[in-house]
């Protein structure tokens, strides 16, 4: 409420025509619209027909902000791409209304993820994101110590031979 009565403000986006930027801006409208209707931003009323849409607009911001982030420090444009596809995805409806077919949003998303994924790895590399990663399936190596470390009902003798049979493959 504070933001649409403007006590508080959400920074500017140096990005306005970006996507993001407009369904944030589009939201407030929105809700702004919504708020002249009542006598005040007290009305119950008005904030029982409020309420549904405060977590998206926050989100609509907080992904603006990312996004605005992501392009100030020049992240891979891969990266950026592949964002806002999944960030469209989880308003769908809004970006229908406002020109952006189904069709479009599922091409928008495939070509982020054609182009991002032969990078992935290299990507991946450059975040440093290796301590981050405890699964086993990240690696034939970290799995195949996994499968080992599994306890089984087997006798020690067939385990043992099939514990060597996974450690010769590696």
């Amino acid at each position: 409420m504070e933001l649409l009565i403007g006590r508080l403000k959400a920074p500017e986006s140096p990005y306005p025509d970006s996507i993001l930027a407009k369904h944030e801006q589009s939201l407030m409208k929105e809700l702004r619209d919504m708020l002249t209707s009542a006598p005040n931003h007290r009305d119950p009323l008005l904030q029982r027909r409020m309420l549904p849409h405060c977590l998206p607009l926050m989100e609509a911001i907080s992904y603006r902000m990312a996004y605005d982030a992501a392009v100030n420090v020049h992240l891979d444009q891969r990266i950026i791409d592949m964002f806002v596809a999944s960030i469209i995805k989880m308003d769908s409806a809004w970006y229908a209304e406002n020109g952006l077919r189904r069709s479009d949003q599922s091409a928008i998303e495939e070509a982020a993820a054609f182009n991002l994924l032969p990078e992935l790895p290299s990507l991946l590399e450059g975040l440093d994101i290796s301590e981050y990663v405890t699964a086993p399936i990240v690696s034939d190596g970290a799995w195949s110590d996994f499968i080992v470390s599994l306890g089984t009902t087997q006798d020690s003798a067939e385990r043992d031979a099939y514990n060597s049979k996974i450690r010769s493959r590696l």
